[in-house]
């Protein structure tokens, strides 16, 4: 991949997506373009960005017809016997990083109401606006879900959704059909 300077540019170091980001920002800046790079996490985004290979993989190209990702599937493997694990009566499988996600998510979004309530307290209508604005902005950010969250949510529906065709499949099949009922 070719930086910024026409170098070298080290993809694997996180580092160097906040240094492409803050770049990108500021170029977006000098052609008036208001714009920030600011962290995923201030945003209140925490699930990670889908990898470019599983996104090739599953999307497919010109060569390649569209394919399940492996990880993608021990990931659903792994939810299911989650699932199956709390419907036989197991406790759920807490993970440290969980908790620290959430943490992080609440510590986050309390500083962003924490200033818009500085804000209201100002005379200024100006601050009054904006923290409003701030506010409506906390409200929007998204759930606090990861990648797990999600295909977890997606597989409980699909399961649901299964068990209430078959079950309208069964009650079809057990109805007795009006010929029958003559004979």
């Amino acid at each position: 991949m070719v930086g910024v300077d026409s170098g070298a540019y080290p993809a694997r170091n996180p580092y160097c997506g906040i240094v492409l980001a803050n770049f990108f920002a500021l170029t977006m800046r000098d052609q008036g373009v208001d714009a920030e790079a600011t962290p995923r996490a201030s945003r209140g985004i925490v699930k990670k960005p889908e990898s470019q290979v599983i996104r090739h993989i599953e999307r497919g190209d010109k060569t390649h017809k569209p394919r399940k990702s492996k990880v993608k599937a021990l990931k659903e493997l792994e939810v299911i016997e989650e699932i199956k694990a709390e419907i036989n009566g197991k406790p759920p499988v807490e993970r440290v990083w969980d908790k620290m996600i959430l943490q992080q998510q609440r510590t986050i979004r309390g500083a962003w109401l924490g200033a818009a309530n500085e804000l209201k307290e100002t005379p200024d209508p100006n601050d009054t606006n904006l923290s409003g604005d701030i506010q409506s902005f906390v409200a929007a950010m998204p759930k606090i879900d990861t990648e797990r969250h999600e295909i977890k949510a997606r597989l409980i529906e699909r399961f649901s959704i299964q068990r209430e065709n078959a079950k309208a499949t069964e009650q079809i099949e057990t109805t007795p059909k009006t010929k029958d009922l003559d004979r």
